[in-house]
């Protein structure tokens, strides 16, 4: 059985701790009241918004300063003359191993060097692709005089 006098004390305790809960809500309203955190708040986001906006500008800055920059890499430039030159990817996946098994520096080396495809002086693995070398060769270096 319940016992009136006990739930009619839990009614006033949670009655007491809530008034005195409300009252600290307010608190930051009310003139003299505790100071509230949200301006430490509002000075984090202000230090991000300014570092982002640092950060920003800087790349901006870089662009201009070092034109190319993630650009000029040999890999990017690969890739970029293989869809200039409209290989398939097969074909740009057997240059890119072409060039590696040469040990080339620079895989472009490939589309400036036409005797790099030439089946004379292919790598061991590569000599049964020189029909396809020869005819990528034939397009790449399509008008250019031959060598002597």
């Amino acid at each position: 059985m319940i016992d009136p006098q006990t739930t009619q004390g839990a009614m006033l305790l949670g009655q007491s701790s809530l008034n005195e809960l409300a009252s600290r809500m307010g608190d930051g309203f009310r003139p003299g009241g505790t100071p509230s955190h949200s301006s430490g708040l509002s000075l984090g986001l202000l230090i991000v918004t300014a570092l982002t906006i640092v950060l920003w500008l800087l790349g901006r800055w870089a662009n201009r300063a070092f034109p190319g920059g993630a650009n000029a890499s040999p890999g990017r430039l690969f890739l970029r003359l293989c869809r200039a030159h409209r290989l398939g990817w097969s074909d740009g996946w057997l240059l890119w191993r072409l060039a590696r098994a040469l040990r080339l520096d620079c895989p472009v080396r490939l589309f400036l060097e036409p005797h790099r495809l030439d089946g004379d002086g292919l790598p061991e693995p590569f000599r049964r692709h020189r029909a396809r070398l020869a005819a990528l060769s034939a397009r790449l270096f399509a008008g250019l005089a031959a060598a002597p």
